[in-house]
């Protein structure tokens, strides 16, 4: 996000950390939708990845 969309890494880290302290965004069986409403994006982002 940060080197393609100029939003600094730790403010969407830090987004997602919030909303997962509202509730779980966990699936089960290691599967998680993880999202959160960050201010300044005005069009829907995604971002996939295997841990």
């Amino acid at each position: 996000m940060e080197s393609k969309h100029g939003m600094p890494t730790a403010r969407v880290v830090l987004s997602l950390s919030r909303r997962e302290e509202v509730g779980s965004t966990a699936l089960g069986e290691g599967v998680a939708i993880a999202h959160a409403r960050i201010k300044d994006l005005d069009r829907i982002q995604v971002l996939t990845f295997h841990i």
